[in-house]
């Protein structure tokens, strides 16, 4: 007997094109094939003998870690309360903002996950303010972008609508970590990133993710 791990996938389901940019397009490879199955793989798995129909085909979801409409929710009521427990994104902001990460001029540059507007706030302290065009906060949540001026996008990070080379810098002050995807809601960044653009994003991570931010 022999196992033969198809690379077959179901059709996406609930993602539309954005801005000429698909998301099945990013994340949505056919994986090598693999002599056995493991849980979370979104493909199915044939177990077949040699000349003979397949004897068991099994097929693995991908866990949901995070419940995002949920997860909006929740942002949308901490947002009133939020300056009083945002400590850690603000000294990670401090630190994206200061000259040694920000050393070129950035017309165009996105927030992702601003919440209530660490970053911006920053900047506005620090010397490389000037380096900075347009300055777009994005949020999960409307209620944690209210009550401020500024181009601001309530989006969520894991469908991006930015499209392909129309930013120079994307920053996100631990944010993506809430993402059931890290690595397609990077691959998204790159994609709308232009080709010389920067990405600072400081997150929680497992030793995995460290990995492939590494590479």
């Amino acid at each position: 007997m022999r196992l033969q791990a198809s690379a077959e996938r179901p059709p996406a389901k609930g993602r539309s094109a954005v801005d000429g940019l698909r998301r099945e397009d990013q994340v949505e490879r056919p994986a090598p094939q693999r002599p056995h199955a493991r849980p979370g793989f979104n493909r199915p798995t044939v177990f077949e003998k040699d000349g003979e129909k397949p004897i068991f085909r099994a097929h693995a979801r991908s866990p949901l870690l995070f419940d995002r409409a949920l997860h909006r929710k929740r942002l949308d009521r901490a947002a009133s309360g939020f300056a009083a427990a945002d400590f850690l994104q603000r000294r990670a902001a401090l630190d994206l903002a200061s000259p040694g990460r920000i050393m070129r001029d950035f017309p165009v540059a996105v927030d992702l996950s601003a919440r209530n507007g660490a970053f911006r706030e920053a900047l506005a302290q620090s010397l490389a303010a000037g380096r900075i065009g347009l300055l777009i906060e994005a949020d999960l949540s409307r209620a944690m972008l209210a009550g401020r001026g500024g181009s601001r996008a309530v989006l969520d990070e894991e469908r991006l609508p930015f499209a392909a080379a129309s930013l120079d810098l994307v920053v996100s002050t631990l944010g993506l970590h809430w993402t059931n995807d890290v690595v397609g809601a990077l691959i998204q960044i790159r994609q709308a990133l232009k080709p010389d653009g920067l990405f600072l994003g400081p997150c929680w991570a497992d030793r995995a993710h460290r990995a492939c931010a590494r590479r």
